[in-house]
């Protein structure tokens, strides 16, 4: 986390905190201790790929099959997108206002922050909030050793009164509905803008956690190294979470057998509607948000030319040239990707092959290489593997009409 986030956070809690007593916050003993929520009780299940008599099958990681086609690779990128924010049914009448706050981690950094994601007034029962798919995390090459961290918070902050937090959330919403992906690190501002919303709304005790839930996904490779042990994998596809009826005991999860309406986005076990709200994201290996890894370059670059830390002349020169390589590497993937032509793939090959006279990036090689598997289905994990892929098809390369993917090429023995 960067200093100046750090000072805001730190500002915005004295603002709300300095004159009530211990509440839940942002400071170092809060980041690690989770005040239950109202729905107190919560399973994550994975989304089946197919639909059984018109709804989508829920099941748990220990249901789950082995499916190569879903693994994610060490070296792959990885996105989150956040599908939707279900509440469930109720008997009482009005509306909420209702904050969705997620912190994620993906960096073998380990950095993570809360962040509001979105919000939104006037929000009634037994409704979906008004988005559908945001984009709100990127990794442009995941460590496997990482097991992806992802903290959700539905607040319901019908109750806030402070001044401050409301302008902060109307300005959250206002980014959210104007179409901007809220990724963190494309932004500054807006990323500064999303903490500080987070830090006042979950300082106030008035607000309502409706849930509070935290998951770890694990690589294959990790959860083959401790024997399955009911890890939760990482794998491509939709993943749902959703908290126990407050009617139900603790048997309710015995005889579950959920499903997923399409149509609205309702979660019903065993023919019945599950009244709890519902969190559906979808863990991608897509690169369309390739821009991503430009964005979080230059907001770091931009940190350092106004934080007063101009004399670290090496550092400015590093960061400049990874924007650098980062928009010369959008640039390229992007060509390929429009143009579909053998000129364009090319140049894209002889950028992973180091040819010219400006070096390339580890990182930003891998994330070529990722582009090629998708083109070719063919093990290219290694510029030898490249190479050796190119040498197996001397006679070109020909574009699909109407997919990204080569027609007919060969793949090295």
């Amino acid at each position: 986390m960067q200093k100046a986030q750090i000072l805001t956070i730190a500002l915005c809690l004295c603002t709300v905190g300095c004159t009530t007593t211990k509440q839940p916050g942002f400071e170092e003993r809060d980041r690690f201790v989770v005040n239950t929520p109202s729905f107190y009780d919560n399973r994550v299940f994975y989304v089946s790929a197919n639909l059984e008599q018109a709804e989508y099958p829920l099941k748990r990681a220990d249901q789950l099959k082995d499916d190569p086609n879903l693994t994610i690779v060490h070296g792959s990128p990885l996105s989150l997108i956040l599908n939707n924010v279900t509440l469930p049914p109720s008997q009482a009448k009005g509306t909420k206002d209702i904050a969705v706050v997620l912190e994620i981690g993906t960096a073998s950094s380990g950095d993570s922050a809360p962040v509001v994601a979105w919000y939104q007034r006037g929000v009634r029962a037994d409704q979906p909030l008004n988005f559908s798919n945001l984009l709100i995390h990127f990794e442009p090459r995941w460590d496997a050793r990482v097991a992806p961290f992802v903290r959700i918070r539905v607040v319901d902050v019908s109750s806030e009164k402070n001044e401050e937090a409301r302008d902060a959330l109307a300005q959250v919403g206002a980014l959210a509905q104007g179409g901007s992906p809220f990724i963190p690190g494309a932004s500054q501002a807006a990323v500064s803008l999303g903490i500080k919303a987070a830090s006042l709304v979950i300082s106030n005790r008035a607000n309502t956690q409706l849930l509070d839930y935290t998951v770890q996904f694990y690589s294959e490779e990790a959860i083959a190294a401790a024997n399955g042990s009911g890890l939760t994998p990482l794998r491509r596809g939709r993943i749902l979470l959703v908290g126990r009826p407050l009617d139900q005991s603790s048997a309710y999860w015995v005889s579950f057998k959920g499903s997923l309406d399409p149509a609205s986005t309702q979660v019903y076990s065993n023919g019945n509607p599950v009244v709890s709200p519902v969190v559906t994201l979808t863990v991608s290996v897509a690169q369309s948000i390739v821009p991503a890894i430009v964005a979080q370059r230059s907001s770091y670059l931009t940190t350092l030319l106004t934080a007063a830390q101009q004399a670290d002349l090496t550092a400015v020169k590093a960061a400049g040239r990874s924007v650098y390589d980062g928009a010369r590497t959008f640039a390229v993937i992007e060509s390929v990707r429009r143009n579909r032509d053998p000129g364009s793939l090319e140049e894209l090959i002889q950028l992973e092959q180091n040819a010219g006279s400006e070096k390339v990036a580890d990182d930003d090689r891998a994330l070529i290489r990722s582009t090629l598997k998708e083109l070719t289905h063919c093990n290219v994990a290694s510029s030898a593997a490249v190479l050796a892929w190119k040498k197996a098809n001397p006679n070109g390369f020909v574009f699909e009409d109407r997919t990204f993917k080569l027609k007919g090429d060969v793949c090295p023995s």
